[in-house]
């Protein structure tokens, strides 16, 4: 499941978002050429202009975004459109199918051939948003169940885990773990990946795709982004 799709539409779904404005160990397979130079990964996060609900807990000590697992790594592709080169996991695949999307949805299986304007739908994405939208953008829709102020690439960063349980359609279970870079007057760049937190809640038609270990694939994604 993706919702990112949707962000030019209502800020259904994201994965990184450009616009306004820690951790286990996780084992990979080892490094392993992707078709076409490039790696998917999670999903992302469903927002809504509602108002966020009380925090579980703040931390807003300035601290490096930093991977902490032993994420499989090594391949980088590059986003002409948001100005950044991404590493992500050897085994995983970055969409690099039109040039508007390609090194922004990434996901564990290959992408399918997409001839349309539909989202590719990959686990983890990224989308750039204005700085006039910072204000909505930062106004998650369901409750925040931690935040922490870091730092990715020099620019100021905030990480936080969203319970959207009743947002939308998300069922119960459904978390987003994000981060949204802060880029001045530029606006904000969001990395985000969504999904069932829990396996036991899992549904036919909401399965588990390993949520928690795409949240330490978006910390090492987040931790050796680089901008131009």
């Amino acid at each position: 499941m993706n919702r990112l799709g949707s962000v030019t539409a209502g800020l259904a779904a994201i994965a990184l978002i450009v616009g306004a404005c820690g951790s286990s160990t996780a084992t990979m397979p080892a490094p392993a050429t992707a078709a076409g130079g490039a790696t998917a990964a999670p999903t992302s996060a469903t927002r809504t202009g509602a108002a966020p609900t009380v925090a579980a807990t703040e931390d807003t000590t300035s601290a490096p975004a930093t991977a902490g697992t032993s994420v499989a790594a090594g391949v980088t592709c590059h986003s002409d459109k948001l100005g950044l080169t991404v590493t992500y996991p050897a085994n995983w695949y970055a969409y690099n199918g039109d040039s508007g999307r390609a090194c922004t949805y990434f996901d564990p299986k290959p992408f399918p051939t997409i001839t349309d304007a539909s989202d590719p739908m990959g686990l983890i994405e990224l989308v750039s948003f204005q700085d006039s939208m910072r204000s909505l953008v930062a106004q998650p829709g369901g409750k925040v169940l931690s935040t922490k102020t870091v730092t990715v690439d020099g620019k100021t960063a905030t990480v936080m885990e969203i319970d959207d349980t009743g947002v939308g359609v998300a069922p119960n279970g459904m978390h987003e773990y994000e981060y949204l870079v802060d880029l001045g007057s530029v606006g904000t760049l969001m990395l985000v990946t969504q999904g069932i937190f829990d396996p036991s809640l899992a549904t036919t038609d909401w399965p588990y795709e390993g949520y928690q270990d795409n949240m330490k694939v978006l910390d090492f994604m987040a931790s050796a982004l680089k901008f131009d």
